[in-house]
């Protein structure tokens, strides 16, 4: 492979490369007059792009109504575009902002390059390691309830109690107070945000964001909720001079940048505290739910795991040691986490035109990448579609093409949070199997529906039963 500038050739990946070409010459879909693929979108989006990217190969052109978006399938095209080439390539996540402000996954620059500096330290293994007694407390707290169902052989919905575990873990571990009697109101108002998140992926090009609509006024009553809230909490850690200092809170308060030696603005540690509370609760409660659901219908897998939990942990419970010794638990939410990611699908605006393979992408194209698609790539994966967390034994998951597997994205603006995300999955798994065996109360598919994460397209009715 060669890159040079802004263009890229993988003639020995097996790619063909030939006279650069124009974009009108990227091969696509005909769309309909004026609104192009939109309606196809409308059905299922996750199967269309699947269906547009098995048919028309590595780079695909998508006709948004007026405006053309390319779909990149190839790991060296990915490659390229989140780390070779970074530099060239914006979020372009601007309509989220509202609700997010200018957090990690939002900002771009010198602003993005200083918060990710600040914050970086937050999540390192040190860090990370002070943290681990404190979720282990929130887990144990919210899993409590669960021997009434066990009690009672009663079925519950799987996805709404990972919300509501993740919700409260990630509130604890970030302020580390006593919000239960504002938790319920707390887990209204991120869904609220979630939805008016929803609805603007749904009409992207619709002025929807202005409009008092039913899902506009309940974001706008819940941002005005969860600021204050937010700004609430740092006013009473400032005058105390940062009070707690095992929660994630208290390491943002002490951030400082090592240029300016400025510490973080009351508006930057909100827009940082909402990212991480609102898009690190629902990746995670996701990818829990998805878990279950698969380990539930693969119950040799399951038994594997308990095993594994049984040995490490002798009926204990786990600790910031423990977890890289859960091997086999690591190696099932890695497939699970392939199978379902809970980010779908990756976006990058080209500041500058590039050329990439035979074709030209211009200036301010919107470019995708999904790792749901390149997840299942039948030339990268054998048997995509089985459920084998053996693919991510060591010497196998050495072995994997780069960018066939990026659950958590990649290059420089790769998840911050995906240490402390797996921490939380591997510490959840454990803290359940060692008390539970798992269910579906309906044995039946369950298929994968796209919102701002990979969720299920039905509820998860679920049973537990004691050990």
């Amino acid at each position: 492979m060669s890159v040079a500038g802004s263009k890229i050739d993988v003639t020995e990946t097996g790619v063909s490369t030939s006279a650069i070409g124009k974009s009108r010459d990227i091969p696509g879909p005909r769309g309909y007059p004026l609104v192009g693929i939109l309606p196809h979108l409308r059905k299922n989006p996750l199967q269309y792009f699947v269906k547009v990217a098995r048919e028309y190969g590595d780079v695909v052109r998508l006709d948004f109504g007026p405006k053309k978006f390319y779909l990149l399938n190839h790991p060296a095209y990915i490659k390229y575009v989140l780390h070779d080439n970074h530099a060239n390539f914006r979020k372009g996540y601007d309509l989220v902002k509202p609700v997010l402000g200018d957090g990690l996954i939002t900002s771009e620059g010198a602003l993005w390059r200083r918060q990710r500096r600040l914050l970086q330290p937050a999540f390192h293994r040190r860090q990370l390691e002070g943290l681990v007694s404190l979720m282990v407390k929130n887990i144990a707290r919210t899993l409590q309830g669960w021997d009434t169902f066990a009690a009672r052989s009663a079925a519950f919905d799987m996805e709404e109690e990972m919300f509501r575990l993740t919700r409260y873990n990630l509130v604890k571990t970030m302020f580390n107070l006593d919000l239960e009697t504002k938790m319920a109101e707390v887990g209204k108002d991120f869904e609220a945000c979630l939805a008016y998140l929803q609805q603007l992926m749904k009409a992207p090009f619709k002025p929807m964001a202005y409009l008092p609509t039913p899902t506009n006024v309940r974001f706008w009553r819940a941002r005005k909720r969860l600021d204050r809230l937010v700004y609430d909490i740092l006013a009473k850690r400032r005058s105390n001079g940062g009070g707690a200092s095992d929660d994630l809170l208290a390491l943002l308060l002490k951030a400082r940048d090592d240029e300016t030696h400025d510490n973080m603005s009351d508006r930057q540690l909100r827009d940082e505290v909402m990212t991480l509370l609102i898009a690190g609760h629902e990746t995670t409660a996701t990818a829990l739910t998805w878990t279950w659901y698969l380990l539930a219908k693969h119950p040799e897998v399951a038994g594997k795991v308990t095993d594994e939990i049984r040995t490490v942990l002798s009926g204990r419970t786990p600790t910031f040691e423990d977890v890289p010794k859960l091997v086999f638990t690591g190696m099932v939410i890695d497939e699970v986490l392939r199978l379902y990611p809970s980010t779908w699908l990756f976006a990058r605006q080209a500041i500058a035109g590039f050329e990439i393979g035979s074709y030209a992408i211009p200036k301010s194209a919107m470019i995708f990448m999904s790792p749901f698609i390149m997840h299942r790539h039948p030339t990268y994966w054998s048997g995509p579609e089985a459920f084998q967390p053996e693919r991510f034994l060591p010497d196998k998951k050495a072995q994997q093409t780069p960018y066939t597997y990026f659950p958590f994205g990649g290059g420089p603006r790769s998840c911050i949070g995906d240490q402390f995300a797996l921490t939380v999955m591997k510490l959840v798994v454990a803290m359940v199997l060692q008390r539970y065996r798992l269910t579906v109360a309906e044995d039946r598919i369950i298929e994968p529906l796209p919102k701002a994460t990979l969720r299920p397209g039905s509820r998860l009715q679920m049973m537990v039963n004691f050990l």
